[in-house]
């Protein structure tokens, strides 16, 4: 239900930017419950995930995760898309036809990327986009 509100909003912002041409979203699994998204972060019988883009540790408290590319600020580079709410000055405005160029770019990622890691080192690795909503 989230996800389908979410997209319909995306669709419905981005139908003039797009021609009036549908918002393609890839399918996904749903990690709806407590727990699954700690258990979908390693391999079945691992306790860490090393990736190109991540890597990732089971700890006493939770698991941390430690993206590659972490710049750990947003300060100059957070950016928010033209057409709803006004746009703090610390933001930069993007025009929608931006944003939509982005979010095309961003639902087609390369294949590596969307490896589920609880299934690393299985004959054929699940890859997948992944939705969660955090309560």
């Amino acid at each position: 239900p989230i996800d389908r509100r979410i997209e319909g909003f995306l669709a419905d912002v981005l139908r003039e930017s797009r021609g009036g041409a549908p918002v393609k979203f890839p399918p996904k699994l749903s990690l709806n419950r407590y727990g699954m998204a700690r258990s979908m972060s390693f391999p079945k019988d691992g306790d860490k995930y090393i990736s190109p883009l991540i890597k990732s540790f089971r700890c006493l408290n939770g698991v941390l995760h430690n993206p590659v590319n972490d710049k750990r600020t947003t300060k100059g580079v957070f950016h928010v898309a033209e057409g709803g709410l006004p746009i703090a000055d610390d933001k930069k405005a993007v025009p929608l036809n931006v944003f939509n160029n982005l979010l095309e770019a961003a639902l087609d990622p390369p294949a590596d990327a969307l490896e589920l890691p609880y299934t690393t080192g299985a004959e054929k690795p699940v890859r997948a986009f992944v939705s969660l909503m955090l309560r």
